[in-house]
C-alpha cells in the first residue's frame, strides 16, 4: 500500500521509518462521507485487518510496556500501573523503569481491565477492535488475518486489480510464524488467574466472533502453566493478594 501511496520500493527496503505510519502521512483519515461514498461504490475492495486478541494484547505489552521509551506516554502507563499495584518509590520521569518495576503482565491485564470496567477509553494498541474501527456501522467485504497477511494481501490486490502494478506483496513487518507467536502468547496469557482470565476473554468477547477465532478456554493453557523442570510459572505479585481486579 505504501507503494501505491508512491514511496520508491528501494526507499522502503531501506528506511527505518514505521511502514503504518508512512501510510497516514499519504493516506491521511478520510471522512465518513467519503467512506460511505466508497463503500457504496461496487468498484471499490473493502477489508479489515484483523489478528488473534490475545496475541494483540501480548504484542502490544510487550512492545509499548516492556519496552517503552522514557518520557513517552506509554511509559507513563506503566508507572501508572507500577504505582497502583506496587508499594514502590518510582525512579523520576526521565530516567527508565529498573526491570524489577516494569509491570507484569497480570498487572497490565488487571489495570487495563479496570480502566474498561470504569467506562475510560484504552490505548489503541490493546482497546478492541470494534471499539475504534466501528466495522458493523460498514459493509467490509474483507477480511486480512495477521498471521496469514501475505497471502490475503495479495488477494485484497488481485481483487482490486492493482498486483501487477507494484509487482508482488513487500512485506516490512512479517510476523514471526504462526508457532513462534502461539507460543509466546501462551506463556503469557497462562500467567493470567483463572478470573482475571476470564474477565479478558469478556473484554475481548466480540473481537474473538468478529474475527472467527475461537473463544479460549483457561484450560486449553494448562500445559504452559508448568515450565519444563515442573516449576510452576504463575506469578505471585502483591497486587493479586491486596487488590482485586474488580477493585
Amino acid at each position: 500500500f505504501n507503494i501505491l501511496a508512491g514511496y520508491d520500493p528501494k526507499f522502503l527496503n531501506r528506511t527505518k521509518k514505521v511502514p503504518l505510519q508512512m501510510a497516514r502521512d499519504k493516506y491521511g483519515r478520510p471522512k465518513l462521507e467519503d467512506m460511505q461514498s466508497l463503500l457504496h461504490d461496487n468498484e471499490s475492495v473493502s477489508f479489515i485487518v484483523g489478528r488473534n486478541p490475545f496475541e494483540r494484547l501480548v504484542s502490544g505489552y510487550r512492545d509499548k510496556i516492556q519496552n517503552s521509551f522514557p518520557r513517552s506516554i506509554h511509559d507513563k502507563i506503566r508507572r501508572t500501573i507500577a504505582s497502583r499495584y506496587r508499594n514502590a518509590k518510582l525512579p523520576p520521569m526521565g530516567r527508565s523503569l529498573p526491570k524489577n518495576m516494569i509491570p507484569t503482565f497480570t498487572e497490565f491485564v488487571a489495570y487495563i481491565v479496570e480502566e474498561h470496567r470504569a467506562g475510560k477509553e484504552l490505548d489503541m494498541h490493546w482497546s478492541p477492535v470494534y471499539s475504534f474501527c466501528t466495522p458493523c456501522q460498514f459493509n467490509l467485504g474483507n477480511i486480512i488475518l495477521y498471521a496469514t497477511q501475505t497471502e490475503d494481501t495479495k488477494y485484497i490486490l488481485k481483487k482490486a486489480k492493482v498486483f501487477d502494478k507494484i509487482g508482488g506483496v513487500l512485506s516490512l513487518n512479517p510476523s514471526k510464524g504462526s508457532s513462534s507467536t502461539h507460543n509466546t502468547t501462551s506463556y503469557f496469557v497462562a500467567q493470567l488467574p483463572k478470573q482475571l482470565f476470564y474477565d479478558l476473554v469478556q473484554l475481548y468477547m466480540i473481537d474473538f466472533e468478529l474475527f472467527g477465532f475461537k473463544i479460549p478456554e483457561f484450560e486449553d493453557y494448562k500445559s504452559y502453566r508448568k515450565s519444563v523442570d515442573g516449576t510452576d510459572l504463575m506469578p505471585t505479585t502483591k497486587m493479586m493478594k491486596t487488590r482485586s481486579p474488580r477493585g
